[in-house]
């Protein structure tokens, strides 16, 4: 089995995030802002390859937790865009919802399995 890898942020909620979060746009209507929301698998990969070059992208080491919680400053924003056209995965707009959500304060976090 190879390695695989994703992306799990964990935030609070704001209105103009809702199209970037775990559920459909409209089950969060009744969401307060500043209530805790999710936003799992946003950057999946299913290859040791491609998890190992997300990896890279991201600026984390696959197997140092310490370095597992991203940092926007860390990340290779065209590497993650060229991987996204490799990756069937995800698209140039999950790297930009990652982008999105690192600016509103969101922790997000590498994961790998395997």
């Amino acid at each position: 089995m190879g390695k695989k890898a994703d992306v799990l942020c964990i935030g609070c909620y704001l209105p103009e995030l809702k199209d970037m979060l775990d559920y459909p746009a409209d089950w969060y209507d009744d969401t307060k802002e500043g209530s805790l929301v999710t936003r799992g698998g946003l950057l999946n990969c299913n290859t040791s390859g491609q998890s190992t070059e997300l990896a890279k992208a991201l600026g984390v080491e696959m197997w140092d937790f310490n370095t597992h919680q991203l940092k926007i400053d860390k990340i290779d924003w065209n590497a993650l865009i060229e991987l996204s056209e490799e990756c069937a995965e995800w698209d140039e707009e999950k790297v930009e919802h990652l982008r999105t959500l690192l600016k509103h304060k969101f922790i997000c976090m590498f994961q790998p399995n395997g």
